[in-house]
């Protein structure tokens, strides 16, 4: 496993450490992991493979616009993968800001473009924005990441709040 964290608080911006382990054989690979420290809690992205072609982004913490670039970056890279089918695992965000939005707005629409699934697995945090907004029906659903690699994008509708 390799995954690279960067605690803002305490190392200078862009400086990074590399962790590894053999974990290789369970078929998730850590590809990256940044920490961006903010009041409501660091934005932390990790990506598995669990899957020939599907990538998850698994994502925790505040999409703000301290941290908004960098998910900005690191969504657009795993759209630009090798993968057809990116479930995008936003189950941990605690905050979305009008950036982060914008963020999910601009990789649905490269999404399409390109040919990618891409199936959001919200936190009640991003479900509660995006419902506000009224964008909803932009987004393909899945009330968890075993069920968005299993089965087809659940409806908006039938989802529990």
């Amino acid at each position: 496993m390799v995954a690279y964290f960067v605690p803002m608080a305490s190392s200078p911006v862009g400086a990074a450490t590399r962790l590894e382990s053999g974990d290789e054989e369970s078929g998730a690979r850590v590809v990256a992991a940044r920490s961006v420290s903010e009041p409501d809690g660091p934005l932390w992205m990790q990506v598995h493979r669990p899957g020939h072609r599907v990538l998850v982004l698994e994502v925790r913490g505040a999409v703000d616009i301290a941290g908004e670039p960098r998910f900005a970056e690191v969504l657009r890279q795993r759209l630009d993968s090798f993968a057809a089918h990116l479930v995008l695992d936003m189950s941990g965000v605690t905050l979305l800001d009008a950036e982060g939005v914008m963020t999910l707005l601009d990789a649905v629409h490269y999404a399409r473009i390109r040919a990618k699934r891409l199936v959001l697995v919200p936190s009640p945090a991003v479900n509660r924005v995006l419902e506000i907004l009224g964008l909803t029906e932009r987004f393909g659903y899945a009330v968890s990441v075993p069920t968005a690699l299993t089965a087809d994008e659940i409806p908006r509708q039938a989802q529990s709040r």
